[in-house]
């Protein structure tokens, strides 16, 4: 996400300066700095008040500059809740203060809960994690191209092979959601990888597992989680139900964007797949859960999960190599402040959520800010970006930093293999293709080359070959990991972690289509402007010129002034007029091309004019092809 503003700027200005020319003539992010050096001295004294004044000095300088309406910080050790408390507001208009009671929105945190619950009727033997998730699911149909459904394993890892298919995935009252079970029959998603190759980020998955949880047990699977997880743990402020039950919901924060220089209020919606994101809790409520798995499955007392289970949750069971970042069943490894640890953000309408697991240290941090994740562009808001710093300056002052390991590189291998086999372009692997959020991918790629000194370059990055498939980033070390089909040929790759990226033809490449994009916009503005004034001028062309130029200064528009998240909910009308310009496009296109051949054969017409009938006929063609390819109509 955070190089998605940058990609779409420079679309439209690559598009606009090829417009201009031709009429007058990385994904790779470095982890940000969290502005306070850890004080050596004080590493070891983790207390309440040394915490507590740790957390506000850090927050103070950036609650106005972040724009941070209030953030909840839960962090718990050895066995302890050290703190647990709120800052600023929980309500800005009614001055209500943010406390680790407060109701806030977990988002994507809902995952590893939801593994959690899904755990434990694997160890009471109703579910099992090699079958397929089919086996308790009999009335979606889950069979497709890439053979059976994907098993439970699978899909804890996120390796299911389903897309991040978002758009009306929210419903923005409760008239308009629907169960669990009725919105998956009429609305999953065709899977986009083999089950088992990638790991790739999806809230599909989760929410498969939960139906399947409700299969198995034969009670709504908000009921078994309360049974089985939330309640023994007591957390009452915590519920997957849609909507709330009223005692919670009246805890609920309220959720903010940041817009115009004025704080607005995020509309409340419900959650059509709730087992991935839809459960609300407290910071006091995930403090309890952070406990439970760090003490190997007991909570007060009580054992809710064996420890062997809590171990399948708490350490890696995917990854596309030893060397790479892998996924547990519920969260994801990464290195935070040099320090490796488990993490899951959540990202919530109107708030933004962070677990951090450091289980050899017993050590669990929860944040939540009740501020929107996302800005209007689909980048990381500030308030989100500091509430992440915070958790790395508490792991840089309390967590001591581990010994390094470095990576051996056979330079034998990387100066004499064919390194041209990796060269491609990548998109993002979970992208979904049957709605038109599929143009995502223009925006979310890597490019791969090899060149002369035996090291690839992706983005700005060098990186040096370790061994077959696997290489080094020469300056932070960290890995990429090509993944082949069943042919042998490099067909994805990853950095560890939640995502891959798939290879894809040039095609469909962000170079390929910004200069398709500039042509055809070219091609209809000349058109729109001078044809109607030219001798024996065609109102035919003329009039698809005009529809084809809406449609793409539209699609533009609508990439840069209209918030993506509302997509999560609804889709506009005015939308659905935009996308059903190019069928009126397809008919007059269509008709063209009769005139076209009509026009070749009078010889009434110049060569001249011939051709340019035929230029504008071919663009329209195109532009045809760029739509459907990208999924930018109404079907």
């Amino acid at each position: 996400m955070k190089t998605y503003r940058y990609r779409l700027n420079a679309f439209l200005f690559a598009t606009l300066l090829i417009c201009s020319v031709l009429l007058v003539t990385p994904i790779l992010a470095g982890g940000s700095k969290s502005g306070i050096r850890g004080n050596q001295d004080t590493r070891d004294v983790l207390d309440a008040d040394s915490l507590d004044a740790f957390v506000k000095d850090f927050l103070e300088p950036r609650m106005e500059t972040a724009h941070i309406p209030g953030l909840v910080f839960v962090l718990v050790k050895d066995g302890q809740v050290v703190l647990a408390r709120g800052y600023g507001y929980a309500d800005l208009e009614k001055h209500q203060p943010m406390t680790a009671q407060a109701v806030v929105r977990a988002g994507s945190v809902s995952k590893p809960v939801m593994a959690t619950a899904v755990m434990q009727l694997v160890e009471r033997g109703l579910l099992d994690l090699d079958a397929p998730v089919s086996d308790y699911i009999s009335d979606l149909g889950l069979a497709d191209r890439f053979g059976e459904a994907s098993t439970i394993r699978q899909l804890l890892t996120l390796q299911g092979g389903y897309p991040d298919a978002v758009v009306e995935t929210h419903a923005p009252s409760i008239e308009t959601w629907v169960p669990l079970g009725e919105y998956l029959n009429g609305n999953l998603p065709e899977r986009v990888n083999p089950p088992g190759k990638v790991i790739s980020y999806t809230s599909w998955e989760m929410a498969l597992l939960g139906y399947a949880l409700e299969k198995a047990s034969g009670m709504p699977y908000e009921q078994v989680v309360e049974q089985n997880l939330l309640a023994p743990l007591g957390m009452r402020s915590s519920t997957y139900l849609q909507p709330q039950p009223a005692a919670i919901r009246q805890e609920l924060a309220t959720g903010y964007g940041y817009f115009d220089g004025e704080f607005r209020v995020i509309p409340h919606d419900y959650v059509k797949l709730s087992p991935g994101i839809g459960l609300v809790t407290s910071g006091e409520d995930i403090g309890r859960f952070m406990l439970m798995l760090l003490q190997g499955g007991q909570f007060e007392g009580a054992r809710l999960l064996e420890e062997s289970t809590v171990a399948g949750i708490l350490s890696r069971q995917a990854s596309a190599h030893p060397l790479s970042r892998g996924r547990t069943f519920g969260f994801s490894e990464i290195t935070l402040a040099g320090r490796p640890v488990l993490y899951h953000d959540g990202n919530g309408i109107g708030f933004a959520s962070r677990m951090i697991l450091a289980p050899e240290q017993g050590l669990g941090i929860f944040m939540s800010v009740n501020h929107r994740a996302l800005g209007f562009d689909a980048s990381a808001t500030p308030a989100r970006l500091a509430m992440q710093d915070l958790g790395n300056a508490v792991l840089e002052q309390y967590l001591p930093e581990p010994a390094e390991t470095g990576v051996e590189i056979d330079a034998s291998f990387y100066t004499e293999h064919d390194l041209a086999r990796y060269q491609g372009h990548y998109q993002l692997a979970g992208t979904p293709q049957m709605d038109f959020f599929k143009v995502g991918a223009l925006l979310d790629y890597v490019d791969v080359r090899a060149d002369q000194t035996g090291e690839l370059q992706i983005g700005s990055r060098r990186y040096q070959s370790v061994e077959p498939g696997v290489f080094r980033d020469t300056d932070d070390g960290g890995v990429v990991v090509f993944i082949e089909n069943d042919d042998g040929q490099p067909a994805y790759l990853t950095f560890g972690g939640t995502n891959s990226y798939k290879k894809v033809s040039w095609q469909q490449s962000f170079n390929f289509n910004v200069l398709l994009v500039g042509g055809m916009l070219l091609v209809f503005l000349v058109y729109a402007i001078a044809w109607p004034f030219a001798r024996k001028g065609g109102w035919l062309v003329w009039a698809l010129s005009l529809v084809n130029l809406a449609f793409l200064l539209g699609f533009g528009y609508l990439m840069l002034k209209v918030d993506l998240l509302l997509f999560f909910k609804l889709i506009p009308w005015y939308v659905k007029l935009l996308f059903g310009l190019p069928w009126i496009s397809l008919v007059l296109t269509l008709a063209s091309v009769v005139l076209l051949v009509r026009r070749w054969r009078d010889r009434g017409f110049s060569v001249w004019v011939k051709g340019l009938a035929t230029l504008a006929t071919l663009t329209s063609i195109a532009l045809l092809w760029f739509v459907f390819n990208w999924n930018l109509i109404l079907k």
